[in-house]
C-alpha cells in the first residue's frame, strides 16, 4: 500500500495549493497458500448465485486531530491520503472457517480497490471480517485473532515515511453482501500517526528517537480481534520507552529540521509528561505534556532542543571517588585536581592498566571521553565491583576480555558506532542481565558473552 502526505496552506483550506510527498509500501502477500478449515468456507466459483461476485476495499484517510489540542501537540497542517498499491494482499476471515488472502486486482493509485483471490470465491451467505496488511502467520485463524508488533520501527532518510507501512495495521468487522452480491469493506486505522519536526542545534549523524514516560504505558505488541462488528485492540505488551531507529541520519548545519515519524498504537498519555531524545553524534532531549492518541488521527510535535552540552570549562562530577582519581592522574592536562569536558573529550586512548583489576564500581562518565573508538584489550576485566559503566558514542570497536570477570556488570548498551565486539568482552560476567546490539555491528569475537548465565535479553 502506498500513502501520500499533503500539506496545505491552511487548516481550515486542506485542498488548495499543496505538495505531495509519497512512499510506497512494501507488498504484504505471503507465497504461502490460503487455508482453509476442515469445513471450508471459500469455494472454486462455479458461477452460481451464491458465490461473492467481487470485493471491494476502501481505505479511510488519517484524520486531523483537534487543532485545540495540548501545545505539545499541533495537528499536520494538511491530510494523509492512503492509496492501494500493487502487491498489495488482505486477509479475509468468515464467521466460520479460516483466513483467505486476497491479493489487489485492480484499483492501485486509488484508496478504493478490488480484490480476488486467485480462484478462491466467498459465499454469499456468510458475514466475512478483513485486515491489513496480510500475514499467514501471525493469526489464530480459528479465533479471529491478529498478533501485531509495533517494534522495530526504523526511518531510513530525513522525512521519509516508507517504514510506517507494516505497522499501519488497518481493519473492519463483519460484513455481509449487498444486493448485487458484492462485499464492500471500509477499512479504519488502528494506530495514531505522529510526526516530529525537530530543530536540531549541532550537525551530527543521529541514530534514534525515544519517547519515554513514568509508566508501561506504550504498546509495543497488541492483539487484534476482529470476530465481531467492531474491531477490538488488546495490548499483550508494554513498555516505558518507545523507539524509532534512524538509519544514521546525517545532519549538515547547525540548527537543521529533523523530521521523524512513528505509527503508535491508541494511548492515553495525557497524565504527565513525556521525555523526548534524540541520540546520535550528540544526545538531546526535550519534555513533552502528555495527550490521549486516537486510532485514525495524526499529530505533530514541534520542538527545538536545547544545545545542553557542558562547555568547555565545566567540571566532570564523578560518582565513584577510585575512577576520579584515576582520571586525574592521567588527563588532567591543567593540573587544576579536576576533570574537565574538554579534557575527556582530547582522550583517545584510555589503555589498559588504570581500570583492570581495580575496585571501581561505577564509570558512566566515561560517555565524554568521546574521543575514544577503541579500547585495549582487558581494560576492565577484573574489576570485580563494577556494576555500571556507559560507553562514548565515538566507540566503534572493543577489546579482547574487555570486561572479562567483572561479576556485578548488570546492563550494557553498546554504542550505535561499534562495528564489531573483541572475543571474550563479556566473559564470566554472570550478572550480565541485558545487551543492546548495534545495527552496524559485524563481528562477534569467540566466546564473547561465555559464562553469562543471567543473560536473558540479546537485543
Amino acid at each position: 500500500m502506498k500513502k501520500v502526505f499533503m500539506k496545505s496552506i491552511s487548516y481550515l483550506c486542506l485542498s488548495s495549493m499543496v505538495f505531495v510527498m509519497s512512499y510506497s509500501l512494501t507488498a504484504c502477500s505471503s507465497d504461502e497458500k490460503p487455508f482453509v478449515d476442515n469445513e471450508p468456507v471459500a469455494v472454486k466459483d462455479t458461477g452460481g448465485s451464491d458465490v461473492v461476485k467481487g470485493i471491494s476495499v476502501s481505505l479511510s484517510d488519517f484524520a486531523l486531530a483537534d487543532a485545540t489540542t495540548r501545545t505539545a501537540y499541533s495537528v499536520i497542517d494538511g491530510g494523509v491520503k492512503v492509496t492501494w498499491a500493487q502487491g498489495d494482499t488482505i486477509g479475509i476471515f468468515p464467521n466460520v472457517g479460516g483466513q483467505v488472502e486476497f491479493p489487489i486486482q485492480a484499483g492501485t493509485e486509488s484508496n478504493q480497490a478490488e480484490f480476488d483471490g486467485g480462484g478462491w470465491a466467498l459465499r454469499s451467505n456468510s458475514t466475512y471480517a478483513a485486515y491489513y496488511p496480510y500475514k499467514s502467520k501471525n493469526c489464530d485463524y480459528g479465533n479471529k485473532r491478529i498478533q501485531l508488533n509495533y517494534t522495530g520501527q526504523k526511518q531510513a532518510d530525513n522525512g521519509s515515511t516508507v517504514h510506517l507501512g507494516q505497522y499501519d495495521y488497518q481493519a473492519t468487522g463483519g460484513v455481509q453482501t449487498n444486493s448485487s452480491g458484492y462485499l464492500n469493506f471500509q477499512f479504519k486505522h488502528l494506530g495514531a500517526l505522529m510526526a516530529f519536526n525537530l530543530t536540531v542545534p549541532k550537525a551530527g549523524t543521529y541514530t534514534s528517537l525515544t519517547l519515554t514516560s513514568s509508566e508501561e504505558v506504550f504498546v509495543t505488541k497488541a492483539e487484534l480481534d476482529i470476530s465481531g462488528q467492531t474491531p477490538v485492540l488488546k495490548p499483550t505488551e508494554t513498555s516505558k520507552t518507545f523507539t524509532l531507529s534512524l538509519d544514521d541520519i546525517e545532519l549538515q548545519s547547525d540548527n537543521a529540521e529533523l523530521t521523524a515519524y512513528m505509527m503508535l498504537a491508541p494511548v492515553d498519555l495525557s497524565q504527565g509528561s513525556l521525555n523526548l531524545m534524540l541520540d546520535g553524534d550528540r544526545i538531546f532531549n526535550a519534555t513533552l505534556d502528555g495527550h490521549e492518541l486516537e486510532a485514525g488521527k495524526q499529530y505533530t510535535v514541534e520542538k527545538t532542543f536545547v544545545d545542553n552540552t557542558p562547555s568547555p570549562d565545566q567540571i566532570i562530577a564523578f560518582a565513584d571517588d577510585n575512577v576520579k582519581a584515576i582520571c586525574i592522574a592521567n588527563w588532567d592536562t591543567n593540573k587544576d585536581g579536576e576533570l574537565g569536558y574538554e579534557e575527556a573529550a582530547a582522550v583517545t586512548d584510555i589503555g589498559n592498566k588504570f581500570y583492570a583489576k581495580t575496585k571501581i564500581k561505577s564509570f558512566d562518565e566515561f560517555q565524554y571521553f568521546t574521543g575514544v573508538q577503541s579500547v585495549q584489550e582487558k581494560a576492565f576485566m577484573s574489576c570485580i565491583a563494577l556494576e555500571s559503566i556507559v560507553l562514548p558514542n565515538s566507540l566503534r570497536g572493543t577489546g579482547s576480555y574487555m570486561f572479562d570477570g567483572c561479576g556485578k556488570l548488570k546492563n550494557v548498551t553498546i554504542p550505535e558506532g561499534v562495528i564489531s565486539i573483541g572475543p571474550y568482552t563479556f566473559n564470566n560476567c554472570p550478572s550480565l542481565r541485558e545487551i543492546i546490539l548495534p545495527s552496524a555491528l559485524t563481528s562477534i569475537g569467540s566466546s564473547a558473552f561465555y559464562g553469562c548465565s543471567s543473560l536473558t535479553s540479546l537485543n
